[in-house]
């Protein structure tokens, strides 16, 4: 059994991401959730892509192993307000450094990759933090120490 580590399969999927946009001249991006998982997103109709195209990212996503979904990627009519998603503004660059292949010894290391990903870690993040801004917290430390 292959362990894969979240870095690897972020590795992986931004490799298909880059493949896939330079195959079928669409961009895709990245969708993790809040329990690590990544999806494929495109900001496109699903008629607008071939089944060639999305069992192309259904292959790759079949390789992230536990930091997979089902492997269908989403399109913007799976969303009922897709361009409250796909024009969001914690949509960033990632940039996915470049990696040597174990298996050869030559250490040639692959390229770094960029990838649009958006990372969902908790619901309502973003309104917590419109809520309270940084000027008005009161930020607590506790400190631990073996004497």
């Amino acid at each position: 059994m292959i362990t894969i580590r979240f870095n690897d399969a972020l590795r992986i999927a931004a490799e298909a991401a880059s493949a896939f946009a330079e195959k079928y001249d669409m961009p895709v991006r990245l969708i993790r959730d809040i329990y690590g998982r990544i999806r494929f997103a495109l900001d496109r109709e699903r008629e607008a892509c071939s089944e060639e195209a999305a069992n192309f990212l259904k292959a790759y996503a079949a390789k992230l192993g536990p930091y997979s979904t089902n492997g269908t990627p989403l399109f913007r009519d799976d969303f009922a307000d897709a361009d409250s998603l796909f024009n969001h503004p914690d949509w960033h660059e990632t940039l996915v450094p470049g990696n040597v292949d174990d298996d050869d010894d030559d250490g040639v290391v692959g390229p770094e990759l960029v990838v649009a990903l958006l990372d969902r870690q908790i619901v309502g993040q973003v309104g917590c933090a419109q809520m309270y801004p940084a000027a008005q917290l009161r930020i607590r430390r506790v400190s631990f120490s073996m004497v």
